[in-house]
């Protein structure tokens, strides 16, 4: 596996009551933030991994401000694991947040995937 990191950034989730999402998309472009795609359009397959008690799940859902969650993460079609499969590591302190990435080499999945 290969480790590596990036740099802590600051996460902002925002709320949005009685907004239809073209009334959003457009307060998004006339910003004055300047956003920009980044990425081209793709699907982004992911796998979370908790414990019995559902922790992770229940500190999201909870707001807590200092947590983690795990996830397997890979881009493209849902068995397409041609590209490369990620084991990331999310932390979050208040409104920061870091991501360990791990790169799962030669992987291989020989089963089904259920919805």
């Amino acid at each position: 596996m290969t480790n590596f990191s990036e740099e802590w950034r600051y996460e902002k989730k925002f709320l949005v009551n009685h907004m239809n999402l073209s009334d959003i998309k457009r307060i998004i472009r006339l910003n004055t933030f300047n956003f920009t795609k980044i990425y081209p359009d793709r699907f982004v397959n992911n796998i979370y991994f908790d414990d019995m008690k559902l922790s992770n799940y229940f500190d999201n859902i909870e707001g807590n401000t200092d947590r983690h969650k795990v996830r397997m993460r890979w881009y493209g079609g849902q068995k397409d694991f041609n590209e490369k499969v990620y084991l990331e590591v999310k932390r979050k302190k208040g409104e920061i947040g870091f991501k360990e990435r791990f790169v799962l080499n030669n992987f291989n999945y020989n089963g089904d995937l259920k919805n």
